[in-house]
């Protein structure tokens, strides 16, 4: 959207902005929608301040220059290279390549941690899109620069995918194209000292047996949040660089396995969806919660998600919801022969069968896996660019790793326990690209598990807020990045609010972690009273898990503290919190022994 704000001082000292899109272009006449609105100071002080406020910071951000007669080459190479900020663009290596003022910014802050913290093992968070790579290639070379040498680096990653775009970033980025080796299924490299090496092959070729644990300088894990799991373990504990970095899109995890712990609980720069979505550098969303045909509560529930044998059993051959599915999609696209669409499903089986009722109903679609070959998943891939082919049903794959700029729409065909996986998906459709206004997601959201989570994927989409997520959908969800929207369908509302508010049970380590990210959802400093208010919880939530003091310091908030009465305190706070008659708080056994 091009916003226009006109402001007018009057006499009186009062003024009125008429901030607006009312442009006569394509996109506005035909699917666009044109928005004007009227802020008087007077009426919406405010509104005023926070209108003026928001336009300051933008007239003095670094990333704004001043455009004159002069600009016109520069401002053109600049919209053309606008959309090759991501990670898994090629980069030719004689191209001077520059950090953008984001990336500077997390480059500078993991410079502090180092140099004024001493902390040496650095988590980023940085959303799908916004160039994890090509900041740790940054931060590298600085390190590379600082040693006044060729310092060993490992670069480590779980596809084959990811370690080819990311050698080609750090050998542009260097701007030596001799730079590095990779260490990928039968490749073999000249020597370990700069290796691209998927995490397969570490373990595989029994790599801690041919060096020390200080032989790479500087190591990259690269999609940190796999690290939890064991095949990352014999790694994490042998590698001892001088310099650690992790890099993920998203570290929370639902399996309960702890990423950010790996960092003392300490996230050293972060750049989220929300964010991301803000500062233009990803495509706004319009979400759409369709209410599914079919009920996923009955289905049981084992290691952490839904048995996959009987989930494919209820969507494939389903053709009530297949029907639905495609119903759906011609009426909220319109168009639908113009779409670039994903669709991510349960198995090759619910994928092959989605692409056929597609075909049939006269919507080209192909079926893709991780067991298509590669020939075919390129071919395939060149088809939906050039809309011979509208949607690529898939099953573990384009979760990560490959990006098609041109997608502009995912169909949601099975529920992501994930929330990892939720937003990786989400991401493939993110790429900023010419041909898209947006991104368009259907949801087909049915009655979930009493064990499946809707609360942390609405809290991942929406901006810095003190709501509850609950709150949020009520009130139309007022705080999501700039040009999003989330519709959702009547029983679709019904039963996410259900799902929320019925996920009052937490185990410690859940506690824990929503203690550690308050902060950073709210806005505010955390306390006791507005933490149960906040996830409605009560007092018992907290001290059947321990003292709140001790939650804290777990949750890395407040320092260490030692208290031999601890346990016994615990206990006796948690049967204090039942009691709420002051005769029987004055009564002295409540302790369980007399003073």
């Amino acid at each position: 959207m091009h916003a226009k704000a006109y402001i007018i001082h009057r006499n009186t000292g009062f003024g009125v902005a008429y901030i607006g899109s009312s442009n006569l272009s394509q996109a506005a006449l035909t699917d666009g929608l044109e928005w004007n609105v009227k802020v008087s100071q007077r009426e919406s002080p405010h509104l005023w301040e926070k209108v003026c406020a928001t336009f300051e910071t933008y007239w003095n951000d670094n990333e704004f220059i001043p455009y004159t007669e002069d600009s016109k080459e520069r401002l053109r190479e600049a919209l053309a290279n606008e959309r090759g900020a991501g990670d898994d663009d090629i980069i030719l290596p004689f191209i001077d390549v520059k950090p953008y003022a984001y990336q500077q910014e997390i480059l500078d802050k993991l410079d502090a941690e180092r140099k004024l913290h001493g902390r040496f093992r650095n988590l980023v968070v940085a959303a799908t899109g916004t160039g994890k790579t090509v900041i740790s290639a940054f931060d590298y070379a600085r390190f590379k620069k600082e040693q006044d040498g060729r310092p060993r680096l490992l670069f480590v990653a779980h596809r084959e995918e990811i370690l080819k775009q990311s050698l080609a970033t750090f050998r542009a980025v260097l701007r030596d194209f001799n730079f590095g080796d990779l260490l990928v299924g039968g490749s073999q490299p000249d020597n370990l000292d700069h290796l691209f090496v998927s995490i397969q092959s570490f373990n595989s070729r029994g790599l801690w047996e041919r060096v020390s644990p200080d032989f790479w300088d500087y190591v990259v894990v690269d999609e940190f949040h796999h690290a939890a799991a064991r095949s990352y373990r014999t790694l994490l504990e042998f590698v001892k660089p001088k310099v650690l970095l992790g890099l993920t899109a998203t570290p929370e995890r639902m399996d309960e396995l702890d990423v950010v712990a790996f960092f003392d609980n300490h996230i050293a720069a972060e750049i989220r969806l929300p964010d991301a979505i803000n500062r233009k550098l990803l495509s706004p969303f319009q979400y759409f919660g369709v209410t599914d045909a079919v009920d996923f509560s009955q289905i049981r529930w084992q290691r952490g998600g839904y048995d996959a044998q009987e989930l494919e059993n209820l969507v494939t051959g389903n053709d009530i919801r297949a029907q639905l599915v495609i119903s759906k999609t011609r009426e909220i696209l319109l168009n639908v022969n113009n779409a670039r669409g994903l669709g991510f499903c349960v198995s090759v089986r619910h994928a092959e069968y989605m692409a056929s009722v597609f075909n049939s109903a006269g919507i080209q679609a192909v079926a893709l896996s991780a067991e298509s070959p590669r020939d075919l998943r390129h071919s395939v891939q060149r088809q939906l660019v050039s809309r011979a082919v509208n949607f690529i049903f898939v099953v573990d794959l384009y979760n990560e790793g490959v990006d098609i700029p041109e997608i502009d729409t995912i169909l949601l065909l099975r529920p992501t326990e994930s929330l990892t996986v939720f937003l990786q998906q989400l991401g493939r459709g993110l790429r900023l690209h010419e041909d898209k206004e947006c991104l368009t997601v259907l949801d087909f959201i049915g009655q979930a598990h009493q064990n499946f989570s809707f609360e942390s994927r609405f809290r991942a989409l929406l901006g810095q807020t003190a709501k509850r997520v609950d709150e949020e959908i009520e009130q139309g969800f007022p705080h999501l990045p700039a040009g999003c929207v989330i519709a959702l369908e009547r029983y679709a509302t019904k039963y996410i609010l259900d799902n929320i508010r019925e996920a009052t049970t937490q185990n410690r380590r859940q506690l824990v972690r929503r203690i550690a990210t308050y902060a950073d959802e709210t806005g505010r400093e955390i306390s006791l009273a507005d933490f149960l208010q906040y996830h409605r919880l009560g007092l018992d939530d907290i001290y059947r898990r321990g003292m709140w003091s001790r939650l804290l310091v777990t949750a890395g908030i407040r320092p260490d503290f030692e208290e031999p009465d601890e346990e016994r305190l615990t206990k006796g706070l948690r049967r204090i919190a039942h009691i709420n008659a002051a005769q029987q708080l004055e009564e002295p056994k409540i302790f369980g022994a007399r003073r």
